[in-house]
């Protein structure tokens, strides 16, 4: 009986890992260090208005407190490398692993749009408070 019910659990969690990728789960890292996940559109685009930045057309942050945003489970990453960073805020806290595109060696090569660099379209890592970590 407990080998079927591991058999169950493990078939139903291997089909939620392949529907993942499209979960519309984002990572939001505040500068203070903290980080919340949140869940909107899997094709949720960030739009800036006014020093805020709208999650939905009613929900929205200041641009100021966000340090970097990026799905969680990237749909395509093809032609990218992982690059860990680790933010000024977060000393102590430990790193996170960033997709970027091959394009961008350095990220300072990336496009910058309202003090953020952009990683992809939904990947925006702050300018200038961040340590690449070297492995």
């Amino acid at each position: 009986m407990r080998i079927r019910a591991l058999l169950l659990s493990s078939i139903v969690g291997s089909l939620g890992m392949a529907w993942a990728q499209s979960s519309g789960q984002f990572l939001f890292t505040l500068m203070d260090g903290r980080t919340f996940v949140r869940m909107l559109e899997p094709d949720w685009q960030p739009q800036f208005e006014g020093g805020f930045l709208y999650l939905t057309p009613r929900d929205r942050m200041l641009s100021v407190d966000l340090a970097a945003m990026q799905p969680v489970h990237p749909d395509d990453v093809t032609g990218r490398h992982q690059v860990k960073l680790l933010f000024r805020s977060h000393l102590g806290r430990g790193s996170q692993l960033f997709w970027v595109p091959d394009a961008y060696r350095n990220l300072e090569d990336a496009p910058h749009k309202d003090g953020f660099l952009v990683l992809g379209p939904q990947t925006l890592v702050r300018e200038g408070i961040y340590r690449v970590v070297v492995e």
